[in-house]
């Protein structure tokens, strides 16, 4: 599926409210981007995983691709929200496999280094980056699922901060039937969504769950007919363009935080960065659009 962006604005382009096309950052060309397709528009920036003939299965470069994409989305400052999608009716069927990546060359490898030292230099230096980067993105993070999500495809919308999914979506850490340990994240994020005993379940026998039951075990957020799916995301993510920036940003890192710490800690924590956004020009406008019986303009 397609994502039908208004006002006629193409993959590619930029859009501000007005929807006057302009160029941002996330927009302009690298040769690394060749199998994402982004269009920031209304200031939520679209990542569409553009390789339908293969389900969206992604190949080296394009992890180089993602990592790039979600570190612009961090730093501009026009983009408030992003939304992670596949094309062809698939979200993303993992790691390419098949795919005609060469292995590292002498430039990033020294002649005497092992099969295994190759691969865990790619993996560290190639794909790891894409994980950590969607991760410390500051701005709200959507995966919009349908068709399959499977292994690092799986792990990469899991790694979002909201996920929805169409009624017939499956999920699956199918790591195991390729002969594979999770990758992408799967370690950590799983059981804290799932739990433990969940989550060994899902990764040890690579089940694949359809989207309702993963919403049931707070895999998903929601789930909605596939033909309502993009409306609904597209909506949820312009309410998200309308909040104060730096709250969401500040409730992210609370929340991320609060994994390592101590009740105690959490709520001192809690009460550090609730000072920061008190004293801001957000909350600022936020009390005073209460008081004058108007919505909050954080532009």
């Amino acid at each position: 599926m397609q994502v039908g962006l208004p006002g006629g604005i193409s993959l590619g382009s930029c859009g501000d409210r007005s929807e006057v096309l302009t160029e941002c950052s996330i927009c302009k060309e690298d040769d690394r981007l060749a199998d994402l397709e982004t269009t920031c528009v209304d200031g939520v920036l679209w990542v569409l995983l553009n390789r339908p003939q293969r389900k969206n299965a992604v190949p080296v470069p394009m992890w180089e691709a993602l990592r790039l994409a979600f570190e612009r989305a961090d730093q501009d400052p026009e983009i408030r929200a992003v939304v992670l999608h596949g094309a062809g009716g698939n979200f993303c069927a993992g790691a390419d496999l098949g795919g005609t990546e060469a292995p590292p060359g002498p430039e990033l490898m020294p002649v005497s280094a092992t099969e295994e030292d190759q691969n865990i230099q790619l993996m560290r230096e190639r794909i790891a980056p894409a994980a950590i980067a969607l991760h410390r993105v500051r701005k709200p993070t959507l995966a919009m699922v349908e068709g399959v999500a499977v292994g690092a495809g799986c792990n990469l919308a899991l790694g979002c901060d909201v996920v929805y999914a169409a009624e017939d979506a499956r999920f699956s850490q199918i790591f195991v039937h390729r002969g594979l340990s999770l990758d992408f994240g799967g370690s950590w994020i799983l059981p804290r969504l799932v739990g433990i005993q969940k989550a060994r379940e899902l990764a040890l026998f690579g089940d694949q769950i359809r989207a309702p039951e993963a919403a049931a075990l707070g895999m998903v957020a929601g789930v909605q007919p596939p033909q309502n799916l993009e409306s609904f995301v597209r909506e949820r993510a312009k309410q998200l363009t309308q909040l104060s920036p730096l709250a969401l940003a500040t409730i992210k890192q609370v929340l991320h935080e609060s994994e390592s710490l101590s009740f105690a800690d959490a709520v001192d924590r809690e009460f550090v960065l609730q000072g920061r956004c008190i004293t801001s020009d957000d909350s600022r406008e936020a009390v005073t659009a209460f008081f004058e019986k108007r919505l909050p303009n954080f532009n």
